[in-house]
């Protein structure tokens, strides 16, 4: 019995050792790596450590969300999908790991925009707002899909919530009163051109001149 624990302890120590060697590998990889994308923005070299990287580890999200990147910047946004996908399932095995699921949907989001798939698009979007309902930036990227599908009050609710968030952003401003004024509702568009030409955007400075009191 006791040479068996023995044998048992010696095998599990071994394991343990092999496994922070090949941890230690695959970081080696990840910062090469990471070196040559953003030191010497070479992405095609960069992929081929990354790819050794994961192929030791692959259990860390923020090594598929680098390469999503990566992806990205060579044009390979079908590729990226995947990769985002991982951290997404990854980060949902994840305790307090909302507001990063969130984002990564949101990311996919605008992936799919990308392809061309807006019913995608907006599934992800929909999602981002699930996971976390203080991303502003994913009720802006929600009322540009309402918008294409000539929806102005429903973009105008999303704008608004992005908004009530974060209302520090010129462009939801900007953006809303542009569809209030298109839907006839000049006292909210002159509000909301006014907040944005005082922070210093003159653009509808002429025309609050002329349509608001």
């Amino acid at each position: 019995m006791n040479q068996y624990i023995k044998t048992v302890a010696i095998t599990l120590l071994l394991s343990c050792q092999l496994m922070l060697v090949q941890a230690q590998d695959a970081e080696a990889l990840f910062s090469e790596a990471r070196r040559l994308y953003q030191e010497e923005f070479k992405p095609n070299k960069a992929l081929i450590y990354l790819d050794s990287s994961l192929s030791i580890d692959s259990s860390l999200y923020q090594r598929f969300s680098f390469r999503a990147q990566m992806l990205m910047d060579i044009g390979r946004h079908d590729l990226a999908i995947a990769d985002v996908t991982k951290c997404i399932d990854k980060c949902a095995c994840q305790p307090h790991r909302d507001s990063h699921v969130s984002g990564y949907y949101l990311d996919r989001a605008r992936l799919y925009r990308y392809l061309g798939n807006e019913t995608e698009a907006l599934y992800d979007v929909n999602e981002s707002i699930k996971k976390n309902p203080n991303n502003w930036k994913a009720y802006i990227f929600r009322s540009e899909t309402f918008q294409k599908e000539g929806k102005p009050k429903l973009a105008i609710a999303d704008l608004t919530m992005a908004i009530n968030i974060d209302d520090n952003q010129a462009g939801p401003y900007e953006t809303r009163g542009r569809l209030l004024w298109e839907i006839g509702d000049i006292e909210g568009a002159c509000k909301d051109f006014s907040k944005i030409i005082s922070w210093g955007f003159e653009e509808y400075k002429d025309w609050v001149k002329q349509n608001c009191r």
